[in-house]
């Protein structure tokens, strides 16, 4: 299997400034995957769970609102945006007020898909 060249954080000490593209570890394509796979795991988790639980308490669709999936699907990408912010804002993921930003950006995407605003 061919190896993925993955940029990695020399330590404080070693370094000035930001990791160079010369810091590199050699991934194979299936741990690039794994890596990809638990960075969008919130976004999917958060997304499935907005998109899931109102059915458990209501039965009809509103009308005009798009079928589970697609909410779903729309709340997964704002998700995995904000994800990807906070990854180029803070310079790794993880951070808490990445998560918070996650949480109040898929509850409104999901506000709007579900159309919470015409009661």
């Amino acid at each position: 299997m061919r190896n993925v060249g993955c940029l990695i954080d020399a330590p404080e000490s070693t370094r000035p400034g930001l990791a160079s593209i010369t810091d590199t570890i050699d991934v194979t394509a299936a741990e690039l995957l794994v890596h990809l796979l638990n960075f969008v795991a919130p976004a999917l988790f958060v997304a499935l769970v907005l998109a899931g639980v109102p059915r458990l308490f209501r039965r009809a669709r509103r009308a005009g609102a798009p079928a589970w999936w697609a909410q779903a699907a729309i709340v997964f990408i704002a998700g995995v945006a904000v994800l990807a912010g906070g990854l180029a804002w803070f310079g790794h993921d993880g951070q808490i007020a990445t998560y918070a930003a996650l949480v109040v950006v898929c509850g409104t995407a999901q506000w709007l898909t579900g159309r919470g605003f015409s009661r």
